[in-house]
Order: structure tokens, then sequence, then C-alpha cells
């Protein structure tokens, strides 16, 4: 009797929900007017290489590791402008060459660099995409206690004395040995909006979607990390045009299966979110209009 009792309560707690970890941000669907233009730019200009085409939609990919970044699809009679938008597009890229690459392309299609940035944690070029898209395409630097010297061979007999000073003050990296294809990652989403709501932003970002909220130091942005990299929104200064728009850049959200989508949408529902539900698929709004896909790795998208 004790053991049937025992079996009945374990049964009947309430079921705890799993945490799934952070999403991953790997890839975005960019909604173009001209697809054959901005297919033109991401592929000669920025580096990247064409999986597949058609008619009406172009998958942009990495060259080595050949996973889809930017899913152009083409639409007519797009607008742009209003209240809440994304500011800028964060591409993070894998080596100061690869940057320095793609700042000489740029230079040679004569596409103004509109901007740069350069701290001890990163360095960063601003430009814009055909569609007027801001980018900023940046290198993390590696924290200076983690940068090493490789290992290296010596001939038997040959002196391998040097100053120590300079094994612990030269930063050496893969990249100068050889010379190798950009690879990328979204690394930044930054929404620039027209009123910040916090408590609705911490419940979509942080609880339902599961990026960590991280301090942000401007008095009107809040800050979420995922797996790839940031989202930043912001609060802007001015008044800006409050016409409605139509959203061109949709980031798309990986989760590790499909147990963790239904969780998901669960809580979009029960917190009164904004969404369409499809076995695998997602499309959720979060408070200030923006959409989202939210699948797993294995959901084939288009």
């Amino acid at each position: 009797m004790n053991e049937w009792w025992s079996l009945m309560k374990h049964y009947m707690k309430p079921k705890s929900k799993k945490n799934y970890g952070q999403p991953s941000l790997n890839s975005i669907v960019i909604r173009t007017s001209d697809i054959r233009s901005m297919a033109r730019f991401y592929e000669r200009v920025i580096g990247l290489i064409r999986l597949q085409e058609s008619k009406d939609k172009v998958t942009l990919a990495n060259s080595k590791s050949l996973a889809p970044l930017i899913w152009l699809d083409q639409k007519e009679d797009i607008r742009r402008d209003g209240g809440n938008r994304l500011h800028h597009l964060g591409l993070k890229v894998d080596s100061e060459s690869s940057l320095i690459q793609i700042a000489n392309r740029l230079a040679e299609a004569k596409i103004p660099i509109t901007g740069n940035g350069d701290n001890d944690y990163r360095t960063a070029i601003y430009c814009k995409d055909p569609d007027g898209h801001l980018l900023e395409i940046f290198w993390e630097k590696a924290p200076k206690e983690t940068q090493t010297i490789p290992s290296r061979v010596f001939k038997e007999g040959e002196c391998f004395e040097f100053p120590m000073q300079d094994l612990f003050t030269r930063k050496v990296r893969s990249d100068d040995f050889y010379d190798q294809d950009p690879q990328f990652a979204i690394g930044q989403l930054h929404y620039q909006i027209t009123r910040l709501k916090e408590e609705k932003t911490t419940l979509f970002y942080h609880n339902i979607l599961k990026c960590s909220e991280l301090e942000s130091l401007h008095p009107k942005s809040m800050k979420f990390a995922n797996a790839n990299g940031l989202i930043c929104i912001t609060e802007a200064y001015w008044q800006p045009d409050l016409r409605k728009t139509e959203q061109t850049i949709l980031p798309i959200f990986f989760y590790p299966h499909l147990s963790a989508l239904s969780q998901i949408s669960n809580d979009l529902t029960n917190q009164g979110f904004s969404h369409e539900d499809e076995k695998g698929l997602i499309l959720a709004k979060d408070p200030y209009g923006f959409s989202y896909y939210l699948t797993t790795k294995d959901f084939p998208l288009f």
C-alpha cells in the first residue's frame, strides 16, 4: 500500500518546466524587393556563397560549414522607417584578416564605410546593403589572458633561445599563417523603439525565449544574450515617424528539440503574445511588433 501511494504522489506532482538553455540565433530572413542586387552584395562583397536559389528565394551560407546564414525572400512594396525598427544588424567574423578582406572589397566596390570602431575587445566597420540596412561587421578580440603562442617544432641543433618578454607580449593569430575565407555569425540585433516596456520585454525574451538578460549601461536600453550574440533594444531620444511599417529582417531562433517549442507556445499563449504555431515552427511577435521564427535545427524552413 505504501509503495502504491508513493508512486501516486510521484505522478501527481506538478510538472516543472525544463530549462532548455539559450537558443541559437544562427540565421535570418531578409525580405527584399530586389533579390538579385542583395544576393550579389552578400556574395561578392561580404563573402557568403549561394547555397540554393529559386525565382523568389536565395539561401546564402558560410563557405566552409555550408550552414545557411541569410535567407533572401522576394517581397514587393517593402516599407521601412517607422516608429519601431531595426537600427542595425551585426555580423561577427572569425578573424581580423577577414574584416580587412571585407573592408577592401567594400572599397573596390565603391561602397562607403559609414563608420568604424576599435577598442580593447572588438574592431568594427559599418556599411549599408543595397536595401539600406545598416550593417556592423565586427571581429571580437581574444582576451589578453587567453592569447597564446602556438607550439613550434625545432630542428635538431637549432637554437631556440629568444627573449621571454616576446613570448608574453606578442600576439599570434591563426590568420597570420594562412589565408581563409571569412566565417560569419549573427552577432547582434539592435532595435530602436519609441517607448521601452521593461516588464513585457523581460517576460518575452528572458522568461519565454530563454535569452539571458544582461546589464545595460544605457538608461533606456535592455540587452539579452543568446548562444551566438546579443539583442539590444533602445528607446529613441527623438520622436520618430510613427507610420506602420513592415519588418524586413526576421531572426530565426533554433532550439534543441520540439518539446522546447511546445513549452514556448504554451507560454506565449498564457502571456498573451501574438504567435502563429505549426508543428516545428512558431512565428512569434515581441512587445514591439518584431517577429521571430522559432524552430529546431532539423526543421526545413523553406
